[in-house]
Parts: C-alpha cells; sequence; structure tokens
C-alpha cells in the first residue's frame, strides 16, 4: 500500500504520438493509452536489412531528414487494418 505522502500529483501539458519511429511527431487533443503505451506510438519503422543484431532499425541518426517528415494517422489507429496511401 502506497502511503499518502509519497503520491505525487502530475500535470499532463502535452500528448505527442510518434507513429514511425524515427519521424516527426503529432501533438494529440486525447489518447488511449494502455499496457503497451499510447495506441499507434512507434507502431511503424523502416528496416534495413544490412544492419545485422537487435537493432536493424532505420533512425534520424543514420538519415537525418527522417526527422523532417510527418506521418500521421487519417483515422484511429487500428490493429487489425493498415491503409497505405502512395502520394508519390
Amino acid at each position: 500500500m502506497i502511503a499518502m505522502s509519497s503520491v505525487v500529483k502530475l500535470r499532463v501539458s502535452r500528448v505527442r504520438r510518434y507513429p514511425v519511429k524515427g519521424m516527426a511527431g503529432e501533438d494529440l487533443s486525447e489518447a488511449f493509452v494502455g499496457a503497451s503505451g499510447v495506441a499507434g506510438d512507434r507502431v511503424f519503422a523502416f528496416l534495413d536489412p544490412a544492419k545485422k543484431g537487435d537493432s536493424p532499425w532505420v533512425t534520424a541518426r543514420q538519415w537525418r531528414e527522417m526527422i523532417l517528415l510527418k506521418p500521421r494517422f487519417l483515422a484511429a489507429p487500428d490493429d487489425r487494418r493498415i491503409v497505405v496511401y502512395d502520394q508519390l
């Protein structure tokens, strides 16, 4: 049991989600937070097949321009459906 004297009050000033690892985040007015964190946070990443080991992901350290890209969900994240829009 936690003693009342050890309770800390916190205020959330901003909720930000990063849909793709290494890219810019998006501010949210509300979010579902479950056991694994904010829904839709870092659910996508780019894989570098040439990298070996436990971390094969492409990061902004390798490709600095990556942080300038601003991915966003057009609807609430859904584990059952992924939609990809080709805008190139």
